[in-house]
């Protein structure tokens, strides 16, 4: 309603100050058309200069206005489809148990399971491990994880030596790629896990 409000004062406003312009320049004109300057026509001529900075300072504040109603609008759609969170489903592989015994050797808590599915959380990482096995699927699946310190991530992985307890699982230790370093391991289904680190 208040956007709505100053959007007429402020298309009332240019519109007067065009009137006001007009009529001033109109007998400022006629006056020099006819010949005759007299004090009338002074003032007409200064009012038509009047009016036209009056113009002018609508224009830019109506602009700048207009700007900001532009940004609020797009504000609010964005606000629309702001997400909160992503929970990508990753499948299991052939054997669903043991991937769940995976994830948890991995720091993640399982928080629920029903039916096939079973969510996993840790920090603000969160995904659904799903009782899924397609092989070609799994192996063009990716799944980025941010931790606080990849190093530290490493080395309390590395001295688990999951390889052992989990065939199928592989692990490679920190490497530099052209987008950051990382860690990178296939799960028992296939997925390729690749753990980084955000620099703040």
């Amino acid at each position: 309603m208040n956007s709505r409000r100053s959007s007429f004062w402020l298309w009332a406003g240019l519109l007067i100050s065009v009137v006001v312009c007009g009529s001033f320049a109109a007998n400022a004109f006629r006056a020099l058309r006819s010949g005759h300057l007299h004090p009338l026509s002074l003032v007409d001529f200064f009012g038509f200069l009047f009016g036209a900075f009056v113009f002018l300072m609508f224009l830019i504040v109506g602009g700048t206005y207009l700007r900001e109603l532009w940004r609020r609008h797009r504000g609010d759609n964005m606000n629309e489809l702001r997400a909160l969170s992503l929970l990508p489903f990753v499948p299991s592989g052939t054997d669903y148990d043991a991937s769940r015994r995976l994830f948890a050797d991995l720091g993640f808590e399982e928080v629920w399971e029903n039916d096939g599915c079973a969510g996993f959380r840790n920090g603000d990482a969160q995904f659904i491990l799903q009782k899924f096995d397609v092989k070609a699927f799994a192996e063009n699946f990716m799944v980025r994880l941010n931790v606080k310190d990849l190093d530290v991530w490493w080395q309390a992985v590395s001295r688990k030596q999951l390889e052992k307890t989990y065939p199928g699982f592989r692990i490679n230790p920190p490497s530099d790629f052209p987008w950051g370093r990382e860690v990178n391991f296939i799960d028992l289904a296939g997925v390729c896990w690749h753990v980084g680190q955000v620099d703040r």
